[in-house]
C-alpha cells in the first residue's frame, strides 16, 4: 500500500508558531514606518508652505499677483492668502483657526486625521517672517 505524503499536525503547529513570532516582530516596525511617513509628509508640507510664503512675498514686491492678500509683506491667514498659494494635493486640507482675519493661523492637516499639523502664523511685523511649524493640531 502506498503512503500518502503530507504534513503532520505537529509540523503545521510549528510553522504557525514561527509565523506568529515573525508577525509580532514585524508589526511594530510597520507601525513605526507609517508614523515616519506621516512625519516626512508633514515636513515636506512645511517646506512647501515656507516656499509659498516667500514666493507670495516676492510676487507682491514685484506687483505680479494682486489676488493674494498680505499682511506685513507676507501672505496672510485668509483663504486668499497662504491657502491660495499652497498646493495641498489629495492628502491635506487647510483649516482656519478661529474667526477668519488677516491674523488667523492656518492649520494644514491630513484629511484622514492625524495628531500633528503644519501651522502657519502670519508675520507679526514687517521685520519678522511668518512662523511655520509642525505641531499638535488644535
Amino acid at each position: 500500500m502506498k503512503r500518502q505524503g503530507g504534513f503532520t499536525l505537529i509540523e503545521m503547529v510549528v510553522v504557525i508558531v514561527i509565523l506568529g513570532i515573525l508577525a509580532v516582530t514585524a508589526a511594530p516596525k510597520f507601525v513605526s514606518m507609517q508614523e515616519d511617513a506621516k512625519t516626512g509628509a508633514l515636513n515636506g508640507l512645511k517646506a512647501s508652505v515656507v516656499s509659498a510664503s516667500e514666493i507670495g512675498r516676492a510676487q507682491k514686491l514685484m506687483n505680479k499677483n494682486s489676488s493674494v492678500t498680505v499682511k506685513n509683506g507676507y501672505p496672510d491667514g485668509l483663504p486668499t492668502g497662504i491657502v491660495s498659494l499652497v498646493d495641498l494635493g489629495n492628502d491635506f486640507e487647510a483649516v482656519l483657526a478661529g474667526t477668519p482675519s488677516t491674523d488667523s493661523k492656518v492649520e494644514f492637516k491630513f484629511k484622514g486625521g492625524s495628531d500633528n499639523c503644519v501651522v502657519y502664523t502670519p508675520a507679526a511685523s514687517k521685520d519678522v517672517r511668518p512662523n511655520v511649524e509642525v505641531k499638535a493640531c488644535s
